[in-house]
């Protein structure tokens, strides 16, 4: 994989993680989820959200130090945006339909207690306009991020929102909603968007909003696909919300 200059190897340490600046007004946190992680509870399986395995103070996504650097910088930034820009879903998401709540522990999911101290982070820090930008899932999703779980879902607090980007080329053609959005949709209230095609997202970031294209192509398994924008989404300056454009 390419690398950056100040990120070759010294020995087994190679720091991924590192900040961009775009002048004031955005601050861009890139993260490493995968060298510092410990291993999955449950060997990886999915588990029930209320299992203690997840809310184990020694798992980490992020590694003591990285969390650090991160809870620092965050803190200390006078940025309009800033964005966290790392690997694996930070949504907490619902697998079960029905009661109780199934959760993939290869994700944030897996790790709660850091997920939730990252997030009383933000909010206790009073930190401007939190947007999480993931990939890994080849799938599209605009999702809000929110506290207090055990309160019902229209009381749930704001913190941030997420966004997540499709694949290229994996998973093939894809649709524009999946069979099973219903199901995804009632057992997740945070999750306002989701399509599974292939495609790239484009963001456009002024001083008073954030703006998010999903633009897709309706198949990549032959020539001449005709690229759309499939939903757009706004995030107003000073609100953790997303709105349909």
């Amino acid at each position: 994989m390419p690398l950056r200059p100040a990120a070759r190897p010294d020995g087994p340490n190679l720091q991924l993680f590192r900040r961009a600046d775009f002048g004031g007004l955005a601050q861009f946190h890139i993260l490493d989820t995968r060298q510092y992680r410990t291993d999955q509870p449950g060997n990886g399986d999915e588990m029930p959200a209320e299992a203690p395995a997840l809310l184990d103070p020694a798992g980490t996504m992020l590694g003591e130090r990285q969390r650090g650097w991160l809870f620092d910088g965050v803190g200390k930034s006078a940025a309009r945006w800033n964005v966290l820009a790392q690997q694996v879903m930070m949504t907490r998401l619902d697998l079960r339909p029905g009661d109780g709540e199934l959760v993939d522990v290869d994700k944030w999911a897996g790790y709660e207690f850091e997920r939730r101290a990252v997030w009383r982070h933000l909010h206790d820090c009073g930190v401007a306009n939190p947007v999480v930008r993931t990939g890994d899932v080849h799938k599209n999703w605009a999702n809000e991020l929110t506290r207090d779980f055990d309160r019902e879902a229209g009381a749930r607090q704001p913190v941030a929102v997420e966004l997540v980007g499709t694949s290229i080329t994996s998973g093939g053609d894809g649709v524009d909603r999946p069979d099973y959005f219903e199901q995804l949709g009632a057992e997740n209230p945070a999750v306002k968007y989701h399509n599974s095609e292939r495609g790239y997202v484009r963001c456009e970031v002024t001083p008073r909003q954030w703006r998010t294209d999903f633009r897709t192509v309706p198949y990549v398994s032959r020539p001449g696909a005709p690229l759309q924008t499939r939903a757009s989404w706004v995030v107003e300056d000073g609100r953790s919300k997303l709105e349909r454009a």
